[in-house]
């Protein structure tokens, strides 16, 4: 058996972990029962002969083995709740402790016959039996929450708005693909300390929306040279490099590449399949001159090109919203 050890859904180790857990829980209840009998036999045997040196070191032994025994498990799983989600090990283990049933224990259906509908807005990630839960506040929930709301997953395929008219980059629009996009857009709008605009169909409003629901709430949003600016300033982003110089292998689900005529995140192929089996994209994207809505587009393997200069979110994860509802 091979086990993902880089993955909780892994059946083979959420099997092994839940039958640790299981053994772990067993210790704990029976060491106390075995030492209390322990001790009441060297106590009963005592009293017939008070003198027995060996009986009272048995009886020591036996009580230093049992306490032993029963500390290790309730210390692992200290240690483990600790460490928390910072090693996949322990986030597995304690994940393990609080699942049930058949040992794949990160709710994950993998059934293509179940994909979302891609004319039904989805508010509550219940509602989609395709389904993917993972933890929001990270550098991969950038990723994660933006192929979820995009409004298309087709390379190039593109939702506008375009009448000629400027104005209608903040104008709603009814497409039901985009409503969950346009509600973060308006929850998130007004976070950043001024460095608002919430264009609806724009590049770096369309990925700030999304850096600011899941991990960074202050994200400047006026323009593409606005929000490079922000994460050079910033403590809690990461310059990577060029993309002329980076390949994709180079790059994490997550990351912001940007350059003064365009902002995008990078969410790669393997992100965008969870959402939208068979999609070729790779990039989450809208665009202003296009008066396009974002959607999952690609870019070349290998070298990225564009001369984007490509971020990595480090800091403490600050949303503005619990953007985990947003899920589908």
């Amino acid at each position: 058996m091979i086990l993902d050890l880089s993955s909780c859904s892994d059946p083979g180790l959420g099997f092994i972990l839940k039958i640790l857990r299981t053994i772990f829980t067993i210790i704990e209840v029976i060491a106390p029962i075995v030492l209390i009998i322990s001790l009441a036999i060297t106590f009963t045997k005592l009293l017939t002969n008070p003198d027995d040196k060996k009986l009272i070191n048995n009886g020591k032994n036996a009580a230093i083995a049992c306490i032993i025994i029963f500390l290790v498990p309730a210390l692992v799983n200290l240690t483990m709740s600790i460490l928390g989600e910072r090693y996949t090990f322990s986030e597995c283990w304690n994940k393990a402790y609080t699942s049930s049933g058949n040992g794949s224990y990160i709710e994950k259906d993998n059934d293509k016959n179940n994909e979302k509908d891609p004319t039904k807005v989805y508010t509550d990630k219940k509602d989609y039996k395709g389904k993917v839960t993972l933890p929001m506040g990270n550098a991969s929930s950038i990723a994660d929450l933006a192929c979820s709301v995009a409004g298309t997953y087709a390379p190039e395929s593109r939702i506008t708005n375009n009448t000629g008219n400027p104005a209608d980059h903040w104008v709603r629009i009814s497409d039901p693909r985009v409503q969950t996009y346009q509600n973060i857009m308006d929850a998130v709008a007004h976070t950043g300390n001024g460095h608002d605009n919430p264009a609806y169909c724009s590049c770096t409003q369309a990925a700030a929306a999304i850096v600011r629901a899941t991990v960074d709430k202050e994200f400047w949003m006026i323009s593409p040279d606005d929000a490079l600016a922000y994460m050079e300033q910033s403590p809690n982003w990461q310059f990577i490099g060029i993309s002329n110089n980076l390949s994709a292998a180079q790059l994490q689900p997550g990351d912001v590449m940007g350059h003064s005529g365009h902002t995008m995140i990078w969410v790669s192929n393997e992100v965008a399949q969870k959402y939208k089996p068979g999609t070729t994209g790779n990039v989450y994207e809208a665009g202003y001159n296009s008066y396009s809505y974002p959607g999952i587009n690609r870019y070349p393997n290998g070298n990225i090109g564009g001369n984007f200069r490509v971020y990595r979110f480090v800091g403490t994860p600050n949303p503005g919203i619990d953007a985990s509802k947003y899920l589908k």
